[in-house]
């Protein structure tokens, strides 16, 4: 129904407009009555309720989103197997207007809206195919700019410009080939070989010199993005659960030394559990305001002190050292990070620590995130949308994307009455006192926020990277002049 233009601001899609109640709990869409699927038919009212009750039914729900159609009404119960899909909060009032009713105000939904989890889905292909409705280009029915047509996999998938689509006259690319591509060795080659119009957006910081060098300025594109790059501890450890222990390790991390040095200055030095410019900028000074963190302002050496000390009074010597793995996804870049956090604390503990480290698959890793088979574990997150609790949410207790099992049930009733709030300056102070109070937990190790770092051939025009925080673009953004491909 929304979407998020290229400056992260909420803009009408498959719903023309849409009002909010006074006290912010009902909200009205008016659906396009030209918006259809790819197969020609309607999207209707109907087909939202049938997507957001499929959205929240236990059996088909999106375990990692689930979150966030929390605030309509009946979905939590919904969730935990308690009231019947039928009774979620969404209706068709006829067939293009669509309400849906909420539990308390909630100063964030909208922006949640552009996540594709609330995008529709089709009941008659998913009816008629099951669980594989997804999974060829014959079996997807979908309501976007474009169509998939052919999909090799671990090849690449082909989507061509669909005729149905209600703003198709506006859409300039016909078709959009998307690489499979594992590494960015190969994204880089196959981009120098004319084989891309655009690299994915992780290209390695640490070679960004080299980019600077052999292309030109507008071919090679940082772009701030809101994406950090952390570690988690395993609270389920009893040796995490100790608050010197999180504290000690996390202190001694040359964070200025890694992005300036590592990561060329291309990266910003990261102290909280969200981005410092998420929101607009507005929490980026708000570390020098959390109680017993004033070591974020001290020299290394100092820090390093402090650090040793708390790691004694935590009762760890030569003869009972801390002992530990440090877990990541298999690439070169994740094991550069791993093996310099490796280096820092066998340095500046010396004997008061054990530390080793330990890649796997990702497919793998997920799955021990999942089940706590890890100790200190390395972790990224892309922001879902332009607010912070995009982030505080994974830190709430019973989160399915808290992953370290961090819990402070006094922080959790500050996140909740921060999202039950008409206001957004009352928003975005209870989620300032919550952001201080989840980092003063220390459930994670901030390390820097990345930038978005890619390659775009200078034939590709509407990419507007610089003012595009979620690095989220849409193929009907862009166009191509030919006269200089």
């Amino acid at each position: 129904m929304v979407d998020y233009n290229q400056k992260s601001e909420v803009i009408p899609t498959g719903a023309y407009s849409w009002k909010i109640s006074k006290d912010g709990k009902t909200y009205i869409f008016y659906l396009r009555k030209n918006a259809k699927w790819t197969n020609g038919g309607p999207v209707t009212a109907d087909d939202y309720v049938y997507s957001y009750r499929r959205s929240v039914t236990p059996e088909t729900l999106t375990r990692a989103y689930a979150s966030y159609f929390n605030p309509i009404v009946n979905a939590v119960a919904i969730q935990a197997g308690k009231k019947s899909p039928e009774t979620l909060g969404v209706k068709a009032l006829d067939k293009y207007t669509l309400q849906i009713k909420l539990t308390e105000p909630n100063p964030t939904f909208l922006d949640s809206l552009t996540i594709y989890t609330f995008f529709p889905v089709n009941k008659k292909a998913i009816e008629k195919y099951g669980d594989s409705w997804a999974a060829k280009p014959d079996t997807i029915i979908s309501n976007g700019a474009y169509k998939l047509t052919k999909w090799i996999h671990n090849g690449y998938a082909l989507a061509e410009k669909s005729s149905n689509y209600w703003d198709a006259k506006n859409v300039s690319i016909d078709s959009v080939k998307y690489l499979m591509i594992n590494d960015v060795s190969s994204d880089l080659e196959n981009y120098k070989a004319g084989g891309e119009s655009l690299t994915y957006n992780n290209l390695p910081a640490n070679t960004a010199e080299w980019y600077k060098e052999h292309f030109t300025n507008n071919q090679f594109q940082p772009s701030p993005m809101l994406a950090q790059a952390y570690f988690i501890f395993n609270m389920r450890d009893t040796k995490f659960q100790d608050i010197r222990v999180r504290k000690a390790l996390s202190m001694v991390i040359d964070r200025k030394g890694i992005a300036e040095g590592v990561k060329k200055g291309l990266v910003t030095p990261s102290y909280l559990v969200v981005p410092e410019t998420v929101a607009g900028g507005r929490y980026k000074d708000l570390a020098k305001d959390i109680p017993d963190y004033d070591w974020v302002n001290e020299p290394i050496e100092q820090r390093i002190k402090q650090a040793r000390q708390l790691l004694k009074e935590a009762g760890y010597s030569k003869k009972h050292p801390l002992e530990f793995t440090i877990n990541f996804n298999t690439s070169d870049v994740n094991r550069l990070m791993a093996q310099i956090l490796q280096g820092s604390w066998q340095q500046d503990f010396g004997d008061l620590v054990k530390v080793s480290i330990f890649n796997e698959d990702w497919k793998v890793y997920l799955d021990s995130l999942k089940n706590g088979n890890f100790d200190v574990a390395r972790m990224a997150w892309i922001a879902d949308f332009n607010q912070q609790n995009t982030y505080t949410e994974m830190y709430t207790c019973d989160s399915d994307n808290n992953y370290g099992h961090y819990c402070d049930k006094e922080a959790d009733e500050i996140y909740n009455k921060s999202l039950t709030t008409n206001s957004m300056d009352e928003f975005y102070k209870l989620q300032k006192e919550l952001i201080i109070k989840q980092t003063a937990g220390y459930p994670t190790i901030p390390l820097f926020t990345h930038p978005a770092i890619q390659l775009v051939q200078p034939y590709v025009k509407g990419f507007k990277p610089k003012e595009n925080v979620i690095g989220r673009y849409r193929a009907k953004q862009l166009s191509i002049k030919q006269s200089e491909v």
